[in-house]
């Protein structure tokens, strides 16, 4: 770590808690506006994404659409652990073992909900997820 970058970072942590705060903001709006989230508790300290179910629209349909949109979205858990092949041989797991887990990676979608993202910002997300919706 340089000087330089020590120093960007000791700047940086002073901004830390209006950060969080607008991350645990935008969390919450989306959470009004947009199906339950997958993580229900209103977002821990840090809310670093929104996971809304997507169990009626294929995944895939709402992330090309939300794209075409100028909205880029991602799926951050898309595997179920116990059922990567290393953890199927060694431990004979079988698919509906694990059906929370086995939801979160069928069903997840993750939208931003960075400290850079302005009420319009989130009220267009809104309204590309729920056109998605509609669409489909």
């Amino acid at each position: 770590l340089t000087e330089m970058q020590a120093a960007m970072g000791v700047v940086q942590l002073g901004r830390l808690p209006s950060f969080l705060a607008a991350r645990a903001n935008n969390w919450r709006f989306l959470a009004a506006n947009l199906p339950k989230p997958m993580r229900s508790d209103g977002g821990s300290h840090y809310a670093f994404s929104f996971f809304p179910a997507t169990k009626n629209v294929s995944r895939e349909t709402i992330r090309e659409r939300m794209r075409k949109d100028g909205i880029e979205t991602a799926v951050y858990y898309q595997h179920v652990v116990p059922m990567l092949p290393y953890y199927v041989r060694k431990y004979g797991y079988r698919a509906g073992q694990f059906p929370i887990a086995e939801r979160i990676a069928a069903e997840s979608l993750t939208l931003p909900v960075g400290p850079h993202l302005k009420a319009g910002d989130l009220e267009r997300m809104v309204k590309s997820y729920d056109d998605a919706i509609k669409r489909a």
